[in-house]
Formats: C-alpha cells, structure tokens, sequence
C-alpha cells in the first residue's frame, strides 16, 4: 500500500532492479525458465513467482512447510498465554500476602 507518487518510486525501483537482473541472467520468466527442484532436483519450467518445487513434489512439500509454520505459531501462542498467566498468578498471590 503506498501513496501514487510513492508507488510511481516504487514502481521505478522494481523495473530497474528486474533489468538488473535480467542483464546478469538470474531474472525469471515465467513459462520460459527452467529450475530444479529442491526436494527431488528434477527440472521443471516455472509457472509463479515463488515457485521451488516440481509439481509432484509440490503438494506434499507446501504441507511440510505448512506443518511447521502451524507448529511455530502453536507454540508462541502457547508460550504468550503461559506467560499471561505465570503474571496473573504472581500478582494474586502479591495480594494475597499483603
């Protein structure tokens, strides 16, 4: 989200950094450029912007990767509730001893 004149910069800044890119070789184009992918090394040609798996690996890939984001996120909530709670018990029993 960015103002129109910001977004005319931003806009700018993107374009100049993709003919960087494009000039060095490592620009990707969709459709046109092959990788390999990271869980199995087999080529395949790129369809997305963030794509990094082949489309056999993909499905299974995305749900580990989703398993452990949930896991990470689990456990902070955990954590911030335990923590919520250790500073509710400790102020009752502040008042309790007075």
């Amino acid at each position: 989200m960015y103002c129109p004149s910001c977004r005319i910069v931003k806009r700018h800044v993107n374009y100049r950094n993709y003919v960087e890119r494009k000039r060095a070789g490592t620009a990707v184009e969709l459709g046109k450029t092959v990788m390999n992918c990271e869980v199995c090394g087999k080529p395949f040609v790129v369809k997305g912007g963030g794509q990094r798996y082949c489309p056999d690996c993909a499905k299974e890939a995305y749900k580990e990767s989703d398993r452990q984001q949930s896991r990470a996120w689990a456990q902070r909530a955990k954590e911030a509730a335990c923590g919520k709670d250790a500073a509710a018990t400790k102020s009752t029993r502040q008042k309790d001893d007075a």
